[in-house]
């Protein structure tokens, strides 16, 4: 297996399905990040697992596929962090990086990766719509009320017993994340424990472990954001179709990320402007 030069980052590529959309999706990415070492993490049915190694080839510098048939789709939308963690547990931590792009197939960014990341120190774990755990998110956020309110609070109550920790400080919204190898490391020795969702663990792990947080810059972030929403969002906002990319990679450079996309897009489908930009 090819291990990258130190100090520098590298991107995991999830997909489950539609491998013709993933490779296209691949493609883009290397078009905007050439020299940008990419991994594949396929989740899908294990049956698939040899066209989804094909469609990617040439694409990657490996390919790693979770094999799990205990777990259902619901298991592995909910839990993309443990799927990336046993993914670290094999594979990633014997390469050499310092940080990681964990990058979902319905992920679209028509521009290079460091674009959508704020400077930060390179300790900083990067996540979605990053929120302090208010009593107006505590209310809002679907993993810490409702039916989850009980699981969530499990899961307070199991990392105080861990790391002594009190009330969690922050919650956040995939996807996209920049996580740095330090913490996958530490990540990666800590239990698997199911109670939450991604997007509760890793700001707690993170907090815990001593890592500092930041919000990258795809995401408009929790409740009334506006128009954005129409472009990039994790619930059931509908979804950006092409006439909606286009007009906006035309008309403004504050966005090149949109969120679900799981139509098939493909480079040449971007403005001539957009593509020479990189």
């Amino acid at each position: 297996m090819r291990v990258d030069a130190p100090r520098q980052p590298i991107l995991l590529f999830r997909f489950h399905t539609d491998p013709e959309v993933a490779r296209e999706r691949l493609r883009l990415i290397r078009h905007f990040d050439p020299d940008l070492r990419r991994y594949v993490l396929f989740s899908g049915d294990r049956a698939h697992a040899d066209a989804a190694h094909a469609a990617t080839a040439g694409l990657a510098d490996g390919f790693w596929c979770f094999d799990d048939e205990r777990r259902d789709r619901q298991w592995l939308w909910r839990h993309g962090d443990l799927v990336l963690k046993a993914w670290h547990r094999a594979v990633g931590k014997y390469l050499e990086f310092d940080h990681l792009y964990y990058h979902e197939y319905d992920l679209l960014v028509a521009a290079s990766m460091r674009s959508a990341f704020a400077p930060a120190a390179e300790s900083a774990v990067h996540v979605g719509a990053l929120r302090e755990l208010t009593p107006d998110i505590y209310d809002y956020c679907h993993w810490t009320s409702g039916r989850e309110r009980t699981n969530f609070h499990r899961f307070e109550e199991r990392m105080h017993r861990r790391f002594g920790t009190a009330r969690q400080k922050y919650v956040c919204i995939a996807p996209g994340m920049r996580l740095p190898k330090a913490f996958l490391d530490a990540y990666g020795d800590e239990e698997d424990i199911e109670f939450v969702n991604d997007e509760v663990r890793i700001p707690a792990y993170a907090e815990a472990l001593g890592f500092t947080l930041t919000a990258h810059l795809m995401n408009p972030g929790f409740g009334d954001v506006g128009s954005e929403l129409r472009y990039f969002n994790c619930g059931n906002d509908g979804h950006p179709d092409m006439s909606d990319v286009v007009d906006v990679l035309t008309s403004r450079t504050d966005r090149r990320w949109f969120h679900p996309v799981k139509y098939l897009v493909t480079l040449e489908d971007l403005p001539e402007s957009v593509r020479e930009s990189r």
